[in-house]
């Protein structure tokens, strides 16, 4: 599978049409048909227009997703972070902020459960 084709999976797991991502990264419908065909080749400005929606550039460029040969996540660890990766860039942000805090309070948290939840 090629860049092309990777760059179509990803427009279409975010459930966007080529207009619409071509619209995001600043290019015309045609160019990203051209992408996706593999006949031309996109810029760095639009593959970080793309970034900034939450498409995922590692996969896009190289195939390569999370390694799945990485002993230190688990499986449960493994979907978090393709859960992650699907949300757009903004509230995989948030998510990573909820996370970071709770890590670094997790008293604070525990001192605020009630007993129902």
């Amino acid at each position: 599978m090629n860049l092309g084709n990777r760059l179509k999976q990803e427009r279409q797991r975010l459930r966007l049409t080529q207009a619409e991502l071509a619209a995001i990264g600043g290019v015309e419908p045609n160019a990203l048909m051209h992408y996706e065909h593999g006949s031309r080749q996109p810029r760095a400005d639009f593959l970080a227009a793309l970034d900034m929606i939450g498409v995922d550039l590692l996969y896009v460029i190289t195939g390569t997703t999370i390694p799945e040969s990485s002993p230190d996540l688990v499986e449960a660890e493994k979907d978090l972070v393709l859960n992650l990766r699907a949300l757009p860039r903004e509230d995989q942000s948030s998510i990573t902020r909820i996370i970071r805090s709770l890590a670094e309070n997790p008293l604070m948290y525990m001192e605020n459960q009630t007993i129902d939840g």
